[in-house]
């Protein structure tokens, strides 16, 4: 879930990009936005990480909490044995955005080193599936707006971009905005004051007063509002299961390899911590262990579940630095207006 905006800045940064280098796994927690560019976040990483990700330490410890390998069971230890360069744990948006941008930009089209672990190949219970398909710029941080200003370029491209051979993708994105309303000073303030920012990033937006909300939305009761902002451009919704049909079409034809499984334990380097491989259990059946450089937990509001499995202490008291991420209904209303 989106943290609240009155987040010290040091807290702001870790929910754009959670990164935790001694314990070897990148999490990616972006907000909303399907299609993120991955050039800011290898920036970030040769800077902070380069110390962290350079070589592998020869002494190993297992991860507290591997739920199939610390016990004998039916399913046994993990009998097989993968090498992969990056290894994306969740299959939605966010991380097959992550696998194409990998795959694109930094790898001439090979995506042959990446490999994504989706629990469900599915999707019925995913959050993307299960969304509106929201996208908007109406954000108070620019980051968030530049975030989504890519993305709203990015659907508006899809049909070219994740185009495969004959297969033509259609997201169906709607630019029919999104319109956030102030009834008090302190919000029409605080409305003004996100409207410079957003402006001063590209985006389409306008305030407007009561009468021209009343005679833009004639259905509208202006009685108690003070100000209105509007995406006139680029705001609106999106098929959700277009767009990640059209990301795993496209992954698949560089290369990145899909596998069905959710990660069960890990394996660490002694002296820094750094996750040298992990544990999938595959089809509920075999447990397959994944030597990897780069661990990428794309998860959404499960991350600090799977931030657990992979980097809990070893006490099995949990992560010192838990992700303050977490599951949360979130309800759709429809409304008929006569």
């Amino acid at each position: 879930q989106k943290p609240s905006l009155e987040l010290p800045k040091q807290a702001r940064r870790q929910w754009h990009i959670h990164y935790l280098a001694h314990q070897g796994i990148i999490t990616l927690a972006l907000y909303r936005i399907p299609p993120i560019t991955m050039s800011s976040t290898r920036q970030f990483l040769s800077r902070k990480l380069a110390p962290h990700l350079s070589g592998l330490p020869s002494s190993t410890t297992t991860a507290s909490r591997p739920v199939a390998l610390n016990r004998p069971s039916k399913r046994g230890f993990a009998s097989i044995k993968n090498n992969v360069d990056t290894l994306i744990v969740g299959g939605g948006p966010i991380g097959l955005s992550t696998a194409y941008h990998l795959a694109t930009h930094y790898r001439d089209n090979d995506g042959s080193g990446i490999t994504i672990v989706e629990r469900d190949p599915t999707y019925a219970r995913s959050s993307a599936t299960l969304s509106a398909g929201g996208i908007r710029q109406q954000f108070s941080l620019k980051e968030n707006i530049e975030m989504s200003l890519y993305g709203r370029d990015f659907l508006r491209q899809a049909h070219d971009v994740l185009k495969v051979d004959d297969d033509e993708v259609d997201v169906q994105f709607q630019e029919h905005g999104y319109l956030f309303l102030a009834s008090s000073k302190q919000g029409k303030e605080q409305l003004i004051q996100n409207s410079k920012v957003q402006q001063s990033a590209g985006c389409d937006i306008h305030l407007m007063d009561p009468s021209q909300l009343k005679q833009k939305f004639p259905w509208l009761n202006t009685s108690d509002i003070l100000l209105g902002s509007f995406g006139e451009k680029g705001e609106g919704w999106f098929d959700p299961w277009a767009l990640i049909r059209g990301l795993k079409r496209k992954c698949q034809s560089m290369g990145v390899k899909f596998v069905k499984g959710s990660p069960v334990g890990s394996v660490r380097g002694k002296s820094n911590g750094r996750v040298l491989s992990v544990d999938v259990l595959e089809e509920e059946k075999d447990v397959v262990r994944y030597n990897v450089h780069h661990v990428v937990n794309a998860t959404g509001a499960h991350c600090s579940k799977v931030m657990e499995t992979l980097a809990s202490t070893e006490n099995g008291t949990g992560m010192i630095y838990p992700i303050p991420v977490e599951p949360r209904k979130r309800s759709i209303f429809f409304i008929h207006c006569n």
